[in-house]
């Protein structure tokens, strides 16, 4: 086991292990050696268990600590992003998809030189409604986008079910991703 485990679900981050490094985690201050796991886990009661498991029961109740999105993305040594989700069976973004659209946006115009990465996170074994709800899902953000942006500084990535925390039946997520990709 990892000295520092960190369970994601629903959307989130936690930390379920390793309690003892937290300062250090946030801080970006490890010391050398020390490592980091990453475990999906399918819903909250899981989440719970696992640190109880890990760490003891706590002596006021509680939830383990969640952990930051841009302190995940600096753990796990990705670009900045930014998440549009969508809810169960719906090509409509939740309302802090919408603002990652618009920012997103922003970032297009104040910097027309980049581009975008969309990244979907999909099952690819899946065919039939769930394959054409993540397509149509695609197509509207990149409509969207293509307002501000060159449609040739758009590119899609397909990443794995398996690298994306744990998503309901239905649900969507798409990363947007800034990139640097020049016009030919």
């Amino acid at each position: 086991m990892a000295d520092i485990m960190l369970a994601e679900c629903g959307g989130g981050t936690w930390l379920v292990a390793g309690e003892e490094y937290i300062d250090d985690l946030l801080a970006g201050t490890l010391p050398e050696g020390v490592t980091i796991e990453f475990v999906a886990v399918s819903g909250r009661a899981e989440l719970h268990d696992m640190w109880v498991r890990h760490c003891g029961e706590p002596a006021y109740g509680g939830n383990p600590w969640m952990i930051h999105p841009g302190i995940v993305r600096r753990i796990r040594g990705t670009p900045p992003s930014q998440t549009v989700n969508f809810p169960p069976w719906s090509v409509m973004p939740d309302e802090a998809g919408l603002q990652v659209l618009r920012d997103a946006s922003a970032w297009a115009q104040a910097d027309p030189g980049r581009g975008l990465t969309l990244a979907t996170y999909a099952d690819t074994s899946q065919t039939g409604p769930a394959a054409d709800l993540s397509a149509l899902r695609l197509q509207i953000l990149e409509t969207e986008l293509s307002r501000h942006l060159d449609q040739r500084l758009l590119s899609r990535e397909c990443r794995e079910m398996a690298a994306s925390p744990v998503l309901a039946p239905g649900e969507g997520r798409i990363d947007i991703i800034r990139i640097d990709k020049q016009l030919p």
